[in-house]
Formats: structure tokens, C-alpha cells, sequence
């Protein structure tokens, strides 16, 4: 059976993405990505890569399809066609325990880490801060929280979910969420509309059944699930 290969970086990032004691990948991105193959009957094979060479990877036809909590934006849409979305995130601003941020307004000016080109660095801009660039090499995700407890930023964005497993940290703190419901899918290269009707039909149905919605509660009740579950009988 031709296995569905997806392309994401080794990111430690629970409860999206993790890794078990033998080293399996877990969390809700790989369940989400298992049902989506048991639906098209294609065993996952994860294609491992930095954050950046993501998209060129699955350009070059080197893997079937981007798999890795990745927003859509204007820039990555000009490059690679999106299925349609698996997750819905707010995005929240960490900070450390002591900070005076409470609120958007208090980050005009000060220096805030985010991803690279991503939406979170858009709505950092927006909001007047100062954006210092993490451009995914190696665990960006963890060079930003380290950046924020050495002091070099003053705080951190990306969606809710990232920060959920540093909520027991007494030196960190969520400071606020934003509603801005950023999507996240999957996305194949512009050459292979198929693969993404088919990945898109997949996770249409998972999302029906309910199974994409019993996913999310598994791995993270802390956050208000986008996706209803199926009413008996209906």
C-alpha cells in the first residue's frame, strides 16, 4: 500500500506534536494525520525537515504534502495549494512571570519574538511591537522560550496551543489570547491538485464523524474546541 508521505519538522511542541518515550511521533497533529490516512487507506511516513525547507521539500515532489500545523498566509499561498483546515488556534502572548504585559497595548515598542513570516508576526506588527524573527532552524519553538527567559525578548506569540505545555512553569505566564481563529491544513504542491482534493476529502469526513473533534479533546481540553461533535441520531 503506498504510504501518504508528509512532510514536518522534528518539533517538540505537545499536545500538537510530541514524541514518546521510543521516540514515536504524538499528539494531536500525528492523530489527526492518522485518521486522515485510515481514510484513504495510506499509511503515514513523515518526511522530517527544518521548518523552512518544508515547503520546498514538497515542491520538489520529495513528499506528498506538508503536515505541520502550518497557517495559511498570502506569501505561502502564492507557492502550494492548502486542503482545507484541521484546527482552528487563537493566538496567546507568553511572557515571563514578572512582566507588566497584560494586554495588546502594553507591546508597542517592546520586542516580541514570532515565527518568521507567519501570521503571528503579522499580528505582533500590528499590534506596534517590535517583531524579532525566529526563522525555523532546528526547535525554533524552543529558541523563542529560551530568548524570552534569557531576556533578549520580552515576550513570545504564536497560537494557544504551543504554550499549553509550559502552563506549570512558575517563571511563565500567558499573558493574553487573541481571537484570531488562524487556520491550520495541510498543503501539496500546485502540481498535484488531487492530492489535496483527496486530503481535503478526508479531512471533511473526519470532521463530520466527529473523530477530528474527539482528537482535539483527547489532547486538548484546556481549549474550546472549533469542531462540534455528531448529534445522536442526526
Amino acid at each position: 500500500m503506498k504510504p501518504l508521505r508528509l512532510i514536518c519538522t522534528d518539533l517538540n511542541a505537545p499536545p500538537v506534536v510530541g514524541r514518546t518515550a521510543d521516540g514515536k511521533r504524538q499528539g494531536f497533529d500525528p492523530d489527526v494525520a492518522a485518521l486522515v490516512g485510515r481514510f484513504l487507506q495510506r499509511p503515514i511516513e513523515w518526511i522530517l525537515t527544518e521548518w523552512w525547507e518544508m515547503i520546498p521539500t514538497v515542491m520538489a515532489g520529495r513528499g506528498d504534502a506538508v503536515w505541520c500545523w502550518l497557517t495559511p498566509t498570502p506569501e505561502r499561498e502564492r507557492l502550494i495549494d492548502f486542503t482545507e483546515p484541521y484546527a482552528f488556534f487563537d493566538d496567546a502572548v507568553l511572557v515571563r512571570a514578572g512582566s507588566r504585559v497584560h494586554s495588546a497595548e502594553d507591546l508597542r515598542g517592546r520586542v516580541v519574538g514570532a515565527v518568521s513570516g507567519g501570521n503571528s508576526h503579522r499580528v505582533a506588527s500590528d499590534m506596534g511591537a517590535i517583531v524579532l524573527p525566529f526563522f525555523g532552524v532546528g526547535d525554533h519553538i524552543g529558541q523563542m522560550v529560551t530568548a524570552l527567559r534569557e531576556g533578549r525578548v520580552e515576550a513570545v506569540i504564536d497560537d494557544d496551543s504551543t504554550w499549553l505545555h509550559l502552563r506549570s512553569e512558575p517563571d511563565l505566564r500567558v499573558a493574553f489570547s487573541l481571537p484570531t481563529h488562524q487556520p491550520c491544513a495541510a498543503a501539496a504542491a500546485k502540481t498535484h491538485p488531487e492530492i489535496r482534493e483527496a486530503i481535503s476529502g478526508a479531512i471533511r469526513t473526519v470532521t463530520a464523524d466527529g473523530s477530528l473533534a474527539l482528537a482535539w479533546r483527547r489532547w486538548m481540553p484546556e481549549l474550546a474546541c472549533p469542531f462540534d461533535l455528531p448529534r445522536p441520531g442526526g
